[in-house]
C-alpha cells in the first residue's frame, strides 16, 4: 500500500488462516465458563444474597460447576437470563431433549 501525498510506502503483510489461532490467550478470569449441563427450574427461588440466582419456574439454567471454592454443599453455580450465581441444586431438573420432535416439511 502506498500513499499518494507523501510517497511513503507502508509495510503491509497479508494474513493467512494460519496466522489466527482458535485458542484464546485471554486470562482465565476473562474466559467464558464452560456449560456442563442445561437445567429447568422446578420452583421459584428468591435469593437471600446477591451471589445467589433468582430462579423462576420453567426458566432455563446453564450449569457451570457443581462444586468448588465458593459453592456450599447442596448448591451449584450457573447462569440464567445473563446473570451468574449459585442456586440450590434441588430447585432444578436436567433438561432432556430426547422427547422433542422436529416438525416435518411437506
Amino acid at each position: 500500500v502506498s500513499t499518494q501525498s507523501t510517497g511513503l510506502r507502508a509495510n503491509v503483510r497479508k494474513m493467512s488462516d494460519d496466522d489466527w489461532s482458535d485458542e484464546e490467550t485471554l486470562p482465565e478470569a476473562l474466559k467464558a465458563p464452560e456449560v456442563i449441563g442445561n437445567y429447568r427450574v422446578k420452583m421459584d427461588y428468591l435469593p437471600p444474597t446477591n451471589d445467589h440466582l433468582t430462579l423462576i419456574q420453567d426458566d432455563l439454567v446453564y450449569l457451570f460447576r457443581k462444586e468448588g471454592p465458593g459453592i456450599p454443599d447442596g448448591f451449584w453455580e450457573g447462569e440464567t437470563k445473563g446473570v451468574t450465581g449459585i442456586f440450590p441444586a434441588s430447585y432444578v431438573e436436567a433438561v432432556s431433549y430426547t422427547h422433542l420432535t422436529l416438525p416435518t416439511i411437506a
